[in-house]
């Protein structure tokens, strides 16, 4: 096991990169690497360190890395835990503790070059009670993101069914809705801290960086469209459904919107979201679970004060012949979100990837026929029948749930053509060389990402911009999970994607962060501001 830095020693603050090669034992081969394959320690003198391996040469990792702004008392050295092979066929584990190199202080007078800079001292200092107002108007303003449309839709045809029932049903009903969501929520941030317990960096959004995740949301969207278009009921027939709600079924069911809320949300964010989940995740569980408890009620906020504002609930229409033919049109509604999963699926997994995730859905809806034929039968014909189903479920997504994640060669980054692959070396050269920098931290299910992407980023004026000012270019792709771009997003108080920053070569340690939705006046004046400054500095 050797490493091999790129310089001979390291500049306080900055980046630097190198080699290290790992042998097998008598010249055998060394197994390929899963994600997570590496753990790094703290490392005194160290602020961010990331292992990724070189395509096409087993046991050679290019290791990148930033020094601490201060010197060390002592060399710091590689410290962590490497895990060869996958896990499923037994991999192995080594502890690596190699020596790095001498942390030297810079230069005075020299200009400091690096790519980024810890986060902005107003976002850093934020009290714990104006990061629960960001997450609760932060949740409110998710209901206005195209992700949780179509649950919003679905829950308005709901209370407009429910709405000329006893008032205390609807009541019940729209708790039942709240308490699914803020459940959720706290689901997923007990799932975040037992991530985090584990060594693993998360953000908003982690979990659609999981092909298994985003293939269990697709089908029960698609389980979900076919309830709608009439294929199965739960628990009673169309007519009762429309005309009364079982109190039981129907509270189950609004609590399971409420959760499928919260599941479509996690890839959209929302102004304020991001500074106050990046502030939690940087916090203690307390915090974590206060935030998201907060960012919950907001996401519930707009129905439950269509049921306890008296008057609002006359805003909506009477039920009527209208709702079924609504209620179908809702369904297709969830068609499209899951047309979107695919696509999805297809930026982790490839083509192949994407043909699987349809084969299952295509046995997801044989099961959903097969249950409702079920419902039909009596005794043991009917337990005949749900079992059936499950078998088919399971053999069916046996068969096809087996994802193998693409290279990233393979895969866009941008929509953008003079976009490059983020790389902290990459990103101080061009500092170095006097550009100013544009750093894009997006994923393909990011629907807000895509959305600046599609509406500003490749925009003719901010093209212009971009060439006139001469600015290097760079995309972060957190599609899949890197735990690079999850330690710089932290850096900046954030907790998922998106996040821009333009860096200045006058200015590297001040980077602007542009705010979650682009327009193309602040992209273009922002990069004009770095190129200013530059001029200036002059």
């Amino acid at each position: 096991m050797s490493l091999a830095l790129d310089a001979k020693a390291l500049t306080a603050g900055q980046p630097f990169t190198g080699t290290l090669t790992v042998t097998g034992p008598r010249g055998q081969p060394v197994p390929e690497v899963e994600k997570d394959f590496f753990v790094p320690e703290r490392i005194p003198g160290i602020a961010s360190l990331a292992l990724s391996p070189v395509a096409g040469r087993p046991g050679t990792f290019k290791l990148e890395g930033k020094a601490a702004p201060s010197v060390p008392a002592q060399e710091p050295r590689l410290a962590g835990v490497l895990r060869l092979g996958r896990a499923a066929a037994g991999a192995t584990s080594l502890t690596l503790s190699l020596p790095l190199a001498s942390v030297v202080a810079a230069a005075p007078g020299a200009p400091e070059v690096k790519a980024v800079a810890p986060a902005v001292a107003a976002e850093s200092s934020l009290s714990l009670g104006l990061v629960l107002l960001f997450a609760f108007l932060g949740g409110a303003l998710l209901n206005l993101m195209p992700c949780v449309f179509p649950v919003l839709a679905l829950k308005a045809y709901g209370f407009t069914r429910t709405v000329h029932a006893e008032r205390g049903k609807v009541g019940m009903h729209a708790l039942a809705y709240a308490g699914g969501i803020v459940g959720s929520m706290l689901v997923l941030a007990g799932v975040v801290l037992a991530l985090r317990a584990g060594g693993s960096t998360v953000g908003w959004g982690f979990q659609f960086q999981e092909p298994l995740f985003v293939a269990a949301v697709a089908a029960v969207l698609v389980a979900f469209a076919l309830n709608l278009f009439g294929v199965f009921n739960v628990g009673t027939d169309g007519t009762a459904l429309v005309e009364k709600v079982d109190s039981s079924h129907g509270l189950s069911r609004s609590a399971g919107e409420g959760v499928l809320a919260v599941v479509l949300a996690t890839p959209c964010s929302a102004p304020l979201l991001g500074t106050a989940v990046g502030f939690a995740l940087a916090a203690g569980p307390a915090t974590v679970l206060a935030t998201f408890f907060m960012l919950g009620l907001g996401l519930a906020l707009p129905f439950c004060l269509l049921v306890l504002v008296p008057g609002l609930t006359k805003l909506l229409p009477k039920p009527g012949a209208w709702m079924e033919r609504g209620k179908q049109l809702l369904g297709f509604a969830l068609l499209g979100t899951t047309v979107w999963l695919v696509w999805v699926m297809g930026g982790l997994t490839g083509v192949d990837g994407m043909a699987r995730l349809l084969a299952f859905l295509a046995v997801v809806g044989l099961g959903a026929w097969m249950y409702g034929l079920a419902q039909g039968a009596s005794g043991g014909r009917k337990a005949a029948g749900v079992a059936a189903v499950v078998a088919v479920l399971a053999v069916g997504g046996g068969l096809s749930l087996r994802f193998e994640e693409t290279g990233p060669a393979v895969r866009k980054a941008s929509m953008v053509a003079e976009a490059q692959p983020w790389d902290e070396a990459a990103v101080a050269a061009a500092l170095k060389a006097g550009q100013p920098v544009f750093i894009d931290f997006t994923a393909d299910w990011c629907l807000t990402c895509k959305f600046n992407e599609r509406t500003v980023l490749t925009r003719e004026e901010v093209r212009a911009a971009f060439a006139q000012h001469k600015v290097a270019f760079f995309v972060a792709d957190w599609t899949r999970r890197d735990e690079r771009i999850s330690a710089k997003l932290a850096e900046f108080g954030r907790a998922g994607v998106p996040m821009y920053l333009v860096v200045s070569p006058a200015a590297p340690d001040k980077p602007e962060v542009l705010p979650e939705l682009l327009t193309a006046d602040s992209v273009t004046e922002a990069v004009r501001r770095a190129a200013e400054r530059v001029a200036d500095a002059r």
